[in-house]
């Protein structure tokens, strides 16, 4: 692989805000950030009831509520589309269906207006079965035959997310593929039997924040315990996860270390050795184009 030389393009140039990570260290309400803590529900069911009391108090509040919920279960809205392969993928919700039917169907079908869909995964009947209130967090399928993906399901909502192979051709999952419990994580695609992974692996391998220190390469059939540590950040930072980038001429393999809200490290993994690139830390890698780099500075 290719270490990409440090020509880059820069797509957008934007004046900053002065900092603010100095009011995060102050910050009284960091005990809400326990999202399943029975004192941070608590507190949001009592500001909820609050709210709720004083918008009920106003004449056309049951008008606004009816008109926004007809709108939200409303069959003609317009989808949120996503291409992936020779398919154009779309989460349908509606009344019958507050979780969602993810669904697909061919892009020349799409074209032509015809409605065809084909059911994925039907999110409310597994929630039903597993007893689980299951949320759709995404589906990342490996080019280019798009048929081994990656399915992220969050009980509950937050951003923990349980990670299942799925099979794009038979609709199944995979249950001896690459699967993993509930945790804050990120996970790449490498190629069919390896994938970049950042996880919770145990005592002390996540950040202050909760979220993963390490990123591994894990090959399959293998233990997630033998993984393969290619990227390794402080306690204090926030993150750790890898990007993988592609252009019709190369791959390029990012591990990033997220500093705080803001600002990011940047490496790129070659295959055997990371290699620091010399980005401010404001910096946004948005993709790349042949041997560049796109990077928005803020």
């Amino acid at each position: 692989m290719k270490v990409l030389s440090f020509s880059l393009i820069l797509a957008h140039l934007y004046l900053s805000a002065s900092a603010m990570a100095d009011t995060l260290s102050s910050d009284p309400y960091l005990w809400l950030e326990e999202v399943d803590g029975k004192a941070p529900l608590s507190w949001v069911e009592k500001r909820n009831s609050e709210t709720f009391a004083r918008l009920g108090a106003y004449p056309l509040y049951e008008e606004i509520y009816a008109d926004t919920l007809n709108t939200l279960n409303s069959k003609d809205k317009l989808p949120e589309i996503e291409i992936i392969g020779r398919h154009v993928y779309h989460l349908k919700k509606n009344a019958d269906h507050p979780r969602g039917i993810y669904q697909r169907t061919s892009i020349e079908n799409f074209k032509q207006g015809k409605n065809d869909w084909q059911t994925v995964i039907d999110i409310d009947a597994m929630s039903a079965r597993d007893e689980i209130k299951w949320v759709f967090h995404g589906l990342d399928c490996l080019a280019p035959s798009y048929e081994k993906c990656l399915m992220r399901l969050s009980p509950g909502g937050g951003d923990a997310d349980e990670l299942r192979e799925f099979n794009a051709r038979t609709l199944t999952f995979v249950e001896d593929g690459f699967n993993l419990p509930e945790a804050k994580m990120y996970v790449e695609w490498i190629d069919q039997d390896h994938i970049f992974v950042s996880t919770d692996f145990g005592d002390d391998s996540t950040t202050e924040s909760g979220y993963p220190r390490f990123t591994k390469i894990w090959q399959r059939g293998t233990s997630i315990d033998d993984a393969k540590t290619v990227h390794e950040v402080t306690k204090t930072s926030v993150n750790s996860y890898a990007r993988r980038l592609s252009s019709e001429s190369q791959t390029v393999d990012l591990l990033v270390e997220g500093l705080d809200y803001w600002n990011r490290r940047f490496h790129q993994w070659d295959g055997k050795k990371a290699h620091a690139l010399r980005l401010p830390s404001s910096a946004v890698v948005e993709d790349v184009i042949e041997n560049y780099l796109v990077v928005s500075l803020t």
